[in-house]
């Protein structure tokens, strides 16, 4: 942080470093926001020693020097009537590593990796564990529990039923199993199932909110307004901010006739929610003017309104709404998925071939409740875009086979160049590139196709196809940084080392976040030019390379960290080698102490290097040490050979200098491409 030469502390006021300089208790804040207050020293015993008015603003640090206090006598400083530095220690004895001891080859320890992955939406990866774990223990509940998630996610809710219903078998009252069983069988129209289960649910005060939800939607659907309207007002009990239940309770009054409570159910929600959608729609549908659709429609501003009409409209029709479902539907914009939806619930043939007409860009389904939509659209209209739709619904959904079924089904007929590139991503085979190069000649100027066609070579090691894919499209858009990186990454992978680094002396990288491509390939380009030297007998080339390979130049879009996380080992190592080969032995000495004390990634294939150069410095039992730790840290076996022999190979040579292993271990640092999300 600027200027404050430390951080003691940081809160939503500033960065705080608190010191003793010469005598002078010294504090230096960084503000965060706009701040007129006074601050004031307290000591242990909560007396005030000291006051000094201060005027902050954002980003201009603010520094502070006292005789008159010491650090040792200051226990707490405050602004703004909020503890801004303490002296009190913060450390928690919560445990961050893990413990050893645990088995996680057992029926627990899979579950714990697959709820945790699951947890982060990795479903397909959170599957594995989770049937790792029903392997172990056949009935394990939570595993179970688990694995019914999963299949009602991917919308096989037979499965998911099953799974549910033998976790039940267990323990009948297990809360989570109950209410996976309530959810399963609502989809299965299973009503009295679904009740049953959300009922036992809401035993639990974890699931007692939503379970009661749950239950006032079923009643809502079965017309058993009274029943609805009890259930939703349990749900308060334990949440009064439970959206959605002051939303049925606001619908279901007004369908009831109890106006005064439906105003005061608007009014609760608008406290809680102002940009609830819901209660404007409401007041436009019991008084149907210009004004009020205005007002509605006015106040949905987001960046894909579609969403809230089809959010709001879905969630009216599971309710068997369905009227008011498709006044939602009119009042949206354009849209295919709205469209589909309103052909469905009409039955109409007209409405379906005007939804099959639109335009299928930037459309992706991804709610479950659109799967009817559009196997109905799939079986009673001519054209391919429902089964389109319906693929990218189960593919999001981790039901790879089915998307890849639906995708074939409609051969070639798609003149859509991204209905091939999803075919392509699902069918990794001979015909992806068939579909990748369909998708550019319907769209040639796409700069996506081109980099995908480049991309799938590269993955099949094809490495002159992917330079000649690139090439033509990158003279036509060299200053395009995102072609220009790739083309300098398959220029690299066809060891065109100079070409390489012609490009990223032009190239101009926008910085983004987590950005780090431009310099990773900068760093392996300079380095393979540095090690290629130097095993050619040019010092002086080499020398000069890793000068170069040590920079942060700025049009690589990739801000430079700080000294003490860069990871320079390899530059070290190779100006070791360089001195080595000068019978310098004084510099070879410093360049091998920096490669080998240093506490960088000792995972990492650079710690080979380490293991070596201590080693050669006569630190023989830390350099064993280290490399059976790094050793051990390999999944892959051929790694761990690998390294093996590298390292027992060249650790006793005068000049430990191995070419080959050198650059394998440089072309391992750009390995892995920035993931972009345009």
């Amino acid at each position: 942080y600027k200027d404050t030469q430390g951080v003691s502390n940081v809160n939503l006021e500033g960065v705080i470093y608190v010191s003793q300089d010469n005598g002078l208790f010294s504090l230096r804040l960084y503000p965060l926001q706009r701040i007129e207050d006074t601050l004031k020293f307290y000591n242990k015993q909560g007396e005030l020693l000291l006051m000094q008015e201060v005027s902050l603003k954002v980003a201009k640090t603010y520094e502070f020097q006292t005789s008159l206090l010491k650090t040792d006598s200051v226990h707490s400083i405050r602004l703004c009537n909020k503890i801004l530095w303490s002296s009190e220690s913060v450390d928690l004895e919560r445990p961050v590593d893990k413990n050893d001891q645990f088995n996680w080859d057992t029926a627990q320890g899979q579950y714990l990796r697959g709820r945790d992955l699951s947890g982060l939406k990795l479903y397909d990866q959170a599957e594995i564990f989770i049937r790792k774990a029903l392997e172990y223990d056949n009935y394990f509940v939570p595993a179970l529990t688990e694995m019914s998630r999963l299949f009602y996610h991917k919308m096989d809710y037979d499965s998911a039923f099953h799974y549910a219903y033998k976790a039940l078998s267990v323990d009948t009252y297990d809360p989570a199993a109950n209410f996976e069983y309530g959810r399963a069988a609502l989809k299965q129209e299973k009503y009295y199932d679904a009740l049953d289960g959300f009922e036992v649910a809401s035993l639990s005060l974890p699931y007692r909110s939503a379970a009661f939800t749950e239950l006032s939607k079923i009643y809502t659907l079965r017309k058993e307004y009274s029943k609805a309207i009890e259930y939703a007002e349990k749900s308060l009990v334990n949440n009064r901010h439970n959206i959605e239940s002051l939303q049925l309770l606001c619908l279901l009054t007004q369908l009831t006739g109890d106006e005064n409570h439906t105003v005061h159910f608007a009014n609760l929600i608008r406290s809680g929610d102002p940009f609830n959608h819901f209660v404007r729609f409401e007041e436009y549908l019991q008084n149907k003017t210009s004004l009020n659709q205005e007002i509605f429609q006015d106040q949905i501003r987001s960046e894909m309104p579609e969403q809230i009409y089809l959010e709001l409209g879905i969630w009216y029709n599971s309710l068997g709404l369905k009227e008011r479902a498709l006044e939602v539907f009119r009042l949206a914009p354009s849209n295919p998925e709205i469209k589909y939806w309103e052909a469905f619930l009409k039955s109409d043939a007209i409405e379906l071939e005007k939804a099959e007409n639109l335009n299928p860009d930037f459309i992706f389904p991804f709610r479950e409740e659109s799967r009817q939509v559009f196997e109905w659209a799939k079986n009673n209209g001519s054209e391919w875009k429902a089964s389109y739709y319906l693929s990218l619904l189960h593919a999001s959904r981790n039901n790879k086979n089915e998307a890849i079924k639906l995708l074939v089904s409609v051969e070639d007929r798609p003149d859509f160049a991204p209905f091939y590139i999803v075919r392509s991503q699902l069918i990794i085979d001979e015909d992806a590139e068939r579909d990748i190069q369909r998708a550019i000649s319907l769209t040639p100027a796409e700069w996506r196709y081109v980099h995908e066609l480049t991309r799938f070579y590269l993955s099949k090691s094809e490495t002159r196809k992917a330079l000649d894919a690139i090439t033509p499209f990158y003279k036509e858009n060299s200053s395009h940084f995102p072609t220009a990186t790739l083309y300098t990454r398959t220029l690299i992978r066809n060891k065109q080392y100079k070409d390489a680094e012609k490009v990223l002396t032009d190239i101009h990288i926008l910085p983004f976040e987590g950005a780090r491509d431009g310099r990773l390939l900068y760093q392996e380009t300079k380095l393979m030019l540095a090690a290629t030297a130097l095993n050619a007998g040019n010092l002086k080339l080499a020398s000069k390379k890793i000068e170069e390979a040590n920079l942060w130049p700025r049009n690589l879009g990739v801000g430079k960290p700080y000294n003490e996380v860069i990871d320079s080992r390899v530059e070290d190592w190779i100006s070791a080698m360089i001195y080595t080969k000068a019978s310098n032995s004084e510099m070879k000495k410093k360049y091998l102490g920096k490669v080998a004390f240093t506490s960088l990634s000792q995972n990492s294939p650079n710690t080979l290097l380490q293991c070596i150069a201590l080693y050669q410095l006569g630190e023989l039992q830390k350099s064993e040490e280290l490399f059976y730790q790094w050793k051990n840290n390999q999944r892959a076996g051929n790694m761990q050979q690998w390294g093996e022999s590298f390292y027992k190979e060249n650790r006793e040579k005068n000049n430990p200098f191995d070419y080959e292993r050198t650059i394998r271990i440089i072309g391992l640092i750009s390995g892995t491409e920035d993931t972009r999300l345009f």
